[in-house]
Formats: structure tokens, C-alpha cells, sequence
């Protein structure tokens, strides 16, 4: 008669591991990801902000002027930081890619929606390098003088898993609005 089989290994063996390409990863393993690496590597001041924060703070601002179609594809726009550094970039654009025909977005963003996503992202780095003290101000002044404005609203960090919950709630909500769109 054989063992019984061990729980934990065959739960083990369910995880995605380390290399998983986004194709099969799980919506909440993206965010739990995205919410656990550091933006600006990891200098912003006293306060944690996560690459999966700065996601979603992207998508809110451009959910208001491009729709929720160019809200979901700002907030995936990291979404190759999820797959490891090893990973070449052959297998991460494979897994943006997959994640993108997943949830039924065209894979490249359009010439519009490119443009807007790199203003808002301007604006949101300005709003975020100033709010979290984030160096060298020569950048600051940079995106200053570029007439880059900041965000109307100022940024509150969350901790990591609060800043997981937001992205698969801001991620669903938007494929949701998308697909009715």
C-alpha cells in the first residue's frame, strides 16, 4: 500500500514558481508580486510604495481621460516586472503578451493610448518623486521644466498586501468596464 500522499508538497507543486511566465500565473500571484518590489528601489524616504501602488495610481488618472481599456493597459505596464530578472526579455514580452490576449486586450497598445500612458506616467513620477523625497532633483526640475504637471492628489502608501488588493480590485473593475466599453 502506498503512502498517503503529502498536502503540502502537492500544494507546493500548484504554486507557480519562480520563473512562472504571467501566462499562467494567477491574477492575485501578479499583484502579490507587483505589491512586493519596491518602486525606485526602495528609495522613497520612510514610506513603502510598490511598483503595484504606482500601477495603479497610473490607471486611476488614466481611466478619467483615456477610458478603462487604456486604465487596464496602464495598469499592467509592469506587469513584466512580476516575471523574474532571469527571465530573458524574449520570455517576458512572451508572458506580457499572454496576459494582454488573456484578458482580451490587443497586444501593442495602440499609437494613442502609448502617448497618453507616457504623459500620465510623467506626471506621476513628478507627483511621486516630490511627495516621497525621491532623488536627484535634477530630474524633478527636469519634468518641471518640461512642463510636466504634478497629479492633483497626493499619494498615501499602502503596505504591500493592501497595495495587492487595490491592483486585483482596480484590475477586475477595469477588465469588467472594458468589456462593456
Amino acid at each position: 500500500m502506498a503512502p498517503p500522499a503529502d498536502k503540502s508538497l502537492q500544494q507546493d507543486q500548484q504554486r507557480p514558481t519562480p520563473g512562472t511566465p504571467l501566462a499562467v500565473m494567477t491574477h492575485r500571484e501578479l499583484a502579490s508580486r507587483l505589491a512586493k518590489q519596491p518602486m525606485y528601489r526602495g528609495a522613497t524616504g520612510d514610506s513603502f510604495f510598490s511598483v503595484a501602488q504606482h500601477c495603479c495610481v497610473v490607471a486611476a488618472e488614466i481611466l478619467h481621460v483615456g477610458g478603462p481599456t487604456a486604465a487596464l493597459y496602464a495598469l499592467l505596464h509592469h506587469a513584466a516586472d512580476a516575471v523574474d530578472d532571469d527571465a530573458s526579455n524574449q520570455i517576458k514580452t512572451y508572458s506580457v503578451k499572454a496576459l494582454h490576449a488573456g484578458l482580451q486586450l490587443p497586444w501593442p497598445m495602440l499609437v494613442d493610448e502609448i502617448a497618453l500612458h507616457q504623459l500620465v506616467h510623467l506626471r506621476a513620477e513628478l507627483s511621486e518623486r516630490r511627495q516621497f523625497a525621491i532623488g536627484p532633483q535634477a530630474r524633478i526640475d527636469a519634468l518641471l521644466n518640461a512642463g510636466v504637471k504634478p497629479l492633483p492628489a497626493s499619494i498615501r502608501a499602502l503596505n504591500w498586501d493592501r497595495a495587492a488588493d487595490r491592483f486585483l480590485s482596480d484590475l477586475q473593475a477595469y477588465t469588467q468596464r472594458a468589456r462593456t466599453q
